[in-house]
């Protein structure tokens, strides 16, 4: 297992029994009853045990693992999909300090708003000292002390600088590594947004006050961006070594073993003389043909509705401001596939005074982008269950590949549903009028405002809110049926009072305890928590780089995008934090050393900026006109292809010159 956990030194080592003295007891209780506090307490934390019993059942018998899996049959699938249950008394404090982070009690007794643990002091070395006790204890310390309640804390860092930390320790002590990396890039990344949206929105004024949306400033603040990915990127790799030095998952590789769901011959090893599962190659390809047409369907589908609903917002747009209409309804839609790519319907309206204060204007331009915001979460929550289902059709043995497909499948469709609409205006729909790209921008502008404003809270509400809703429907219903299975089980108790003794009589009574002792079982508390649906972070994650990718794409071209992100980053935050506390599951703890390979993802979306970027400002900024008019496309070309290659070479130059380690960690001497 290879379990690292804290010594009374401070520093983290692999666990081994005969020295287990050496290591620091941990603040989770066990929940012995009738033993003291002290005798109760485990090395282990809550997410560690969890770990030690996933080992125990996965692993091999010859490694003193239990080996649960498909042979097993019934009982050891069960097992395997074992739910952990939630430790109340700490889950009620993680919450209150995490999701209800504004409260006066999180700022008492000398705990700021950037602390990373909860419930206990900062000290190195000494993390078992509770700060929070009673009530009675916090007003006498007020009262003797002469403080005011709150810790002095301001309304305003109470809401607003208190909004940007959050409890990463506590979160991993309670839910593991996997999870809170996803909590802890958030916060990093909001970090960085606060000084992007200043420029963002200097040069949405900019834009503003001159009237032009495509503004001489455009092109820099471009270049200022893609820098500032660059640096994202970097100091998020050096956060992340920090995070897992602090918490003993540096440079951990997570060991690959047969996921349970695998299913194959089974084969006599020649080298370990073990028996092994094994799955053709040719019938994996065979099922490759059947769910890549699935994915590109499903994406060409999507891709074309978009297309084809802009294409006719244009043209409804035309149509309503043009003078010269021969009474042809105006909300008459064209689903023909030839209306996609028209350069006529954008030159048509100019964006004059006139046209902009209209408020039909706003109501056609924004009612396309409006009903495809509230359309476009449940398609990507359809096909993401589509996904899944091809993914175990596709029977992968590793979770790592695994994942890596479901990545592959769910980034494609999510690709085209959330950036089509933007490089059709971006690119296709744009040429080098003035007015065609002062409307391309506009309409760009436009579907980045509903896209994460309606669309991203509506989704929020799909997968947050409208679960736990259904979750406590079914809750009632369970509740009402037990209502009426215990009616029924006490009227045929008084029924059997008033019979005569007999066999059947008693054969009856024993029918009537066993129910009995079912439905006192089905009372328990466990199957309320067991009834709430599971979490899993992979989904989130996708969100968030989707987020990222708007910020780094498409800030040029609608320059409030990094302060909205910045809010739906700030909101997610606390909003994904309800949910794992009050709407899902616990979740299995899982070990990891960072976001793993969603790291590489981010980094290809900063590829994909530059080249977004590179192309958009050298096609659609009037600043490179005269490039054009001097040099031609080829000039143009050859601007776009040297701006990229020095935006790459800044990036390899700074990520090659920056340490992937911070400075404490360098001068800790334990990178292990």
């Amino acid at each position: 297992l290879r379990l690292k956990i804290k010594t009374k030194d401070g520093y983290f080592s692999t666990f081994q029994r005969n020295s287990r003295r050496n290591f620091m007891s941990s603040n989770d209780e066990l929940g012995v009853q009738n033993c003291s506090k002290s005798s109760a307490l485990s090395i282990f934390r809550s997410s560690e045990r969890q770990q030690v019993i996933d080992f125990l059942i996965n692993s091999r018998v010859r490694d003193s693992g239990a080996e649960l899996g498909e042979r097993t049959g019934g009982l050891g699938r069960d097992i395997i999909s074992r739910v952990p249950l939630h430790m109340h008394a700490r889950l009620e404090m993680l919450f209150n300090s995490w999701v209800l982070y504004y409260k006066r009690e999180n700022f008492m007794l000398g705990r700021d708003f950037k602390s990373m643990m909860v419930g206990h002091k900062q000290k190195r070395g000494d993390s078992s000292i509770p700060i929070f006790s009673s009530s009675n204890i916090e007003r006498e310390h007020y009262r003797s002390n002469g403080l005011k309640r709150g810790g002095g804390a301001t309304i305003f860092h109470r809401y607003i600088i208190a909004s940007f930390y959050q409890p990463l320790d506590s979160i991993e002590q309670y839910y593991g590594e996997t999870i809170v990396f996803y909590f802890a890039w958030l916060q990093h990344c909001s970090l960085h947004l606060l000084f992007l949206s200043f420029l963002g929105i200097i040069v949405f004024l900019c834009q503003v006050g001159t009237g032009r949306l495509d503004h001489a400033i455009r092109p820099y603040f471009a270049s200022i961006v893609m820098i500032w990915s660059f640096i994202v990127m970097i100091n998020w790799r050096k956060r992340q070594n920090y995070l897992a030095h602090r918490w003993g998952t540096l440079n951990y590789k997570e060991e690959e073993r047969t996921r349970p769901q695998f299913h194959g011959v089974y084969k006599k090893c020649e080298i370990t003389k073990e028996w092994i599962r094994e799955y053709p190659s040719w019938k994996r390809l065979l099922k490759y043909s059947l769910s890549l047409p699935i994915t590109l369907v499903c994406s060409a589908i999507i891709l074309l509705v978009i297309l084809i609903a802009y294409s006719n917002r244009d043209i409804i747009l035309a149509r309503y401001f043009n003078d010269n209409n021969d009474g042809t309804d105006i909300f008459l839609l064209d689903w023909s596939i030839e209306i996609i790519g028209s350069k006529r319907p954008l030159s048509a309206v100019s964006l004059s005074k006139e046209h902009i204060q209209d408020p039909k204007f706003w109501f056609i331009n924004a009612g396309f982008p409006v009903l495809l915001g509230l359309v476009l979460p449940i398609s990507n929550y359809i096909f993401m269950k589509v996904s899944v289902i091809l993914n175990d059709f596709e029977n992968y043995r590793t979770d790592s590949h695994y994942r890596n497909a479901l990545i592959i499948k769910i980034f494609t469709f999510r690709f085209v549903s959330s950036f089509a609409s933007l490089y059709y205006y971006a690119f296709v729909s744009v040429g080098t009028e003035k007015e065609s790209v002062e409307n391309g921008i506009l309409r760009v502008a436009t579907s980045m405002f509903i896209y994460l404003t309606v669309s991203h809270w509506w989704g929020i509400i799909l997968d947050v809110y409208f679960p736990l809703m259904c979750y406590r429907w079914r809750l009632y219903q369970e509740k009402r049926k037990l209502r009426y299975e215990l009616r029924k089980l006490e009227t045929m108790e008084l029924e059997m009072l008033n019979q005569s003794a007999g066999p059947q009589t008693r054969e009856k009574l024993k029918l009537l305890i066993n129910k009995r002792i079912l439905l006192d079982h089905a009372q328990n508390s466990t199957w309320v928590e067991v009834m709430l649906p599971t979490y899993d972070p992979f989904f989130d994650y996708v969100t968030a780089i989707v987020q990222f990718a708007y910020v780094v794409c498409f800030s040029s071209v609608f320059p409030l995008t990094p302060f909205i992100v910045l809010v739906n980053n700030l909101l997610s935050m606390r909003l994904n934090g309800f949910k794992i506390c009050r709407g899902r599951r616990r979740p299995l703890s899982k070990k990891s050393g960072g976001i793993g390979v969603w790291e590489n993802v981010l980094h290809l979306v900063t590829i994909v900026a530059i080249l977004t970027n590179c192309s958009l400002m050298a096609l659609t900024s009037f600043q490179f006109h005269r490039v054009l008019e001097a040099a031609g496309e080829l000039g143009i070309l050859v601007v776009i292809i040297g701006w990229e290659h020095l935006m790459l070479l800044v990036k390899y130059t700074l990520e090659s010159c920056s340490s992937k380690y911070p400075k404490s960690v360098l001068d800790s001497g334990r990178m292990c």
